[in-house]
């Protein structure tokens, strides 16, 4: 299910030790969150509902439809907030056969796309492919079986940073 989407991806964040890593949520109220990984003691789930907790004793909860979509960037310094992709946008969403990307990027190197169902399963991947900085657009077809009506997320990223939206097919 989605909590399962969600331990996985915050869980393997929470297992990397290096430099200074946040967690960036967006809600679907248009407001959003932002945690360092190093202040967050562990996660738990409560029906729908995640708590973060941190290690100041505070909990922070939300109901996990709430969350519209979630980022990472491994960064040393405050200028290197954003995230490599610019103007991410899925459309039309909802889709029924035919789903578009469109981001634009000033790295250059190696990346990967995926489409994941609620319960984490990859459907579509196309991985490590090379792209050079500017505007991208790509075009998947979301019209076979594989692909039910319902909630899926659509994951772009790169070595050091990642983006993902969710996606509700028809």
């Amino acid at each position: 299910m989605l909590r399962k989407l969600v331990v996985i991806f915050l869980f393997s964040f929470l297992s990397i030790v290096s430099q200074s890593q946040n967690i960036y949520l967006n809600f679907t109220d248009g407001t959003t969150a932002q945690f360092a990984l190093s202040n967050v003691k562990n996660i738990t789930f409560s029906g729908n509902d995640m708590n973060l907790n941190l290690n100041d004793g505070s909990t922070e909860s939300w109901n996990v439809l709430q969350i519209e979509r979630y980022s990472y960037k491994q960064f040393t310094s405050v200028n290197e907030f954003n995230s490599a992709f610019k103007d991410f946008e899925v459309f039309p969403n909802p889709v029924q056969s035919q789903l578009n990307l469109s981001y634009s990027t000033d790295e250059v190197g190696k990346m990967n796309i995926e489409l994941l169902d609620v319960t984490g399963k990859i459907i579509y991947q196309k991985e490590h492919f090379n792209h050079s900085s500017g505007n991208h657009q790509l075009s998947i077809d979301v019209s076979g079986e594989v692909f039910s009506s319902g909630i899926y997320f659509c994951k772009i990223s790169t070595q050091n940073s990642s983006l993902t939206k969710k996606i509700i097919k028809q």
